[in-house]
């Protein structure tokens, strides 16, 4: 029975295995390669990712002749003459950008006659280090370069010999021992067999700093074209590192280290190079406002590396990643100091039934510390001269700020006097009929803000059963408009007209007949318009 059920376990697993084994296993390797292996010949190939990938040529995918393309979100490979990839294992493809296994996905495989074929991706795992040996330079040998006078210090061409005979230089890296065994960190020492804590991290930054005693180490994966940084005086001197071969200009001042090229060169990219030699009592902590300049005068960003795995870089005051604890106004971590109203850290703002910070109350007005004057109003009298009798009138008051409207002849007739002070409008009238005689006066008295300089406008006088009397106003003064009646003013004319004013030259005599204006004469017999025999 046990048996049984032993074999039964292989053939499942087996079964699984079969089931679920891709067509196709993708290896991204960590130099950029993307590396096949393959049951089925590869007709065509596509797959996204999230701008990681910049580049996309050569390996197996060019060499049989189909054409690579790589988009800002895609990368896509076909051929038009129907090339293929052999089934089997190789490079597919080489790939340029900082490219991870997260930043790649959806991948599709086409096989043999257009079918779909299944896919999976796997992570490569870094190469060996190559073994440190001398390798030479230009076909001479390094005891060859060395017979001829050469030292490890020297360059034999452009080519450093030190760094094409490192054995006989003595400088190959030590073998085993304590150091930083973490891969993600900035110092990592491929080397090290035991782990002595002393692993940095540089978080999301383009320019990652170690200070080591007084070389200001960098890694950053962009050429460096200028930098600049302040410091509190701890810095005496500054030269030397990858500036100086570089040709850049280095100065150091009383509160500040500048480094920068007249002819445009840069410091290249590179990991845990030296920057700059700083002389002097040197600390992260005497050191800030880096400003670093990258290709065509782009800003990098830049910090310290840290002993904790950040990804920001950014830690709170208590040396959390990512945390939110910070300084309060006492300068205590976490604190619950804060500023009051009146810039008092840790102050209780302004005092119950104050206005300001020292202690002033409100006036009459409403204003902090004011004496009570800026809501004072004025009073101004609308004057009036009018011929005729006047039942009711109404007018705008500009220039002001109107607060209300009483008195005078208006108030003395008894009418109602209604005042729209969002307006300005004044309305006056009287329910039973009566008015204010003609004559001269004080109409009634305005209120004002104070500040304001009132006048009036849109005047509309009213006389008898709602007639308009025609009137002006300079301002306060209103003033009935003469009325031009043109006429007869002569008292014997049979046309005399008592109500003209100005005589239009119209005054005439009744004729023979009686007709007032008319043509008619007495002839010589003394009949009235006869014929005279």
């Amino acid at each position: 029975m046990c048996k049984r059920i032993q074999r039964l376990l292989i053939s499942l697993t087996m079964l699984m295995s079969f089931v679920f084994t891709a067509d196709v296993t993708f290896t991204l390797n960590p130099d950029g390669n993307l590396d096949y292996d393959s049951s089925l010949d590869i007709y065509g190939f596509q797959f996204d990712h999230n701008g990681c990938v910049s580049s996309a040529s050569g390996g197996d995918a060019t060499a049989n002749g189909l054409i690579v393309q790589a988009s800002g979100s895609t990368v896509l490979a076909f051929s038009f003459s129907g090339t293929y990839i052999s089934a089997g294992t190789g490079t597919l493809v080489e790939l340029g950008g900082d490219v991870t296994v997260d930043c790649l996905s959806s991948f599709v495989v086409s096989g043999p006659g257009g079918t779909s074929l299944t896919s999976e991706l796997l992570q490569g795992e870094e190469p060996p280090a190559p073994a440190c040996e001398d390798l030479g330079i230009a076909g001479f040998s390094c005891d060859a370069i060395f017979g001829l006078g050469f030292t490890c210090d020297a360059s034999f061409g452009v080519e450093s010999i030190a760094d094409n005979c490192p054995v006989s230089c003595n400088q190959c890296p030590e073998e085993g021992g304590p150091g930083c065994t973490d891969s993600e960190a900035s110092n990592y020492n491929e080397t090290a067999t035991e782990d002595d804590g002393s692993c940095l991290y540089c978080g999301d930054v383009d320019v990652c700093f170690v200070l080591d005693e007084g070389d200001l180490n960098y890694s950053s994966d962009v050429d460096i074209y200028g930098f600049q940084f302040d410091h509190n005086g701890c810095v005496t001197s500054a030269s030397g590192g990858e500036a100086t071969n570089a040709g850049f200009t280095v100065s150091a001042s009383a509160t500040t280290v500048l480094g920068f090229s007249f002819t445009g060169s840069s410091v290249p990219a590179g990991s845990n190079l030296t920057l700059v030699e700083l002389g002097g009592n040197i600390s992260e902590d005497c050191l800030s406002d880096f400003v670093i300049s990258g290709p065509g005068g782009t800003a990098l960003s830049s910090g310290f590396a840290s002993d904790t795995n950040c990804a920001s870089g950014v830690f709170d005051c208590d040396g959390v990643c990512d945390g939110t604890a910070v300084l309060d106004c006492a300068g205590e971590c976490g604190g619950s100091s804060s500023i009051d109203e009146c810039g008092v850290c840790g102050g209780n703002g302004i005092a119950d039934g104050a206005c300001d910070c020292d202690g002033s109350v409100l006036d009459d007005c409403g204003v902090c510390s004011g004496d009570g004057s800026s809501c004072a109003s004025g009073t101004v009298d609308v004057l009036y001269d009018l011929d005729s009798d006047l039942y009711g009138f109404q007018f705008e008051v500009t220039g002001a700020e109107l607060i209300g409207a009483s008195g005078g002849a208006a108030a003395a007739a008894g009418f109602q006097i209604t005042v729209g002070t969002e307006s300005g409008m004044v309305v006056a009238f009287s329910f039973d009929g009566t008015s204010i005689p003609a004559g001269s006066g004080t109409l009634l008295t305005l209120e004002f803000a104070q500040g304001g300089n009132p006048c009036i406008s849109e005047l509309v006088l009213s006389g008898p059963q709602g007639s308009s009397i025609a009137a002006e106003n300079e301002c306060l003064f209103i003033t009935e408009e003469e009325v031009i009646v043109l006429g007869c003013m002569d008292s014997e004319a049979c046309n005399y007209n008592p109500d003209a004013t100005e005589d239009d030259g119209s005054c005439t005599t009744l004729d023979c007949s009686g007709e007032c204006g008319g043509d008619a004469v007495a002839d010589p017999c003394g009949e009235c318009n006869g014929d005279g025999v």
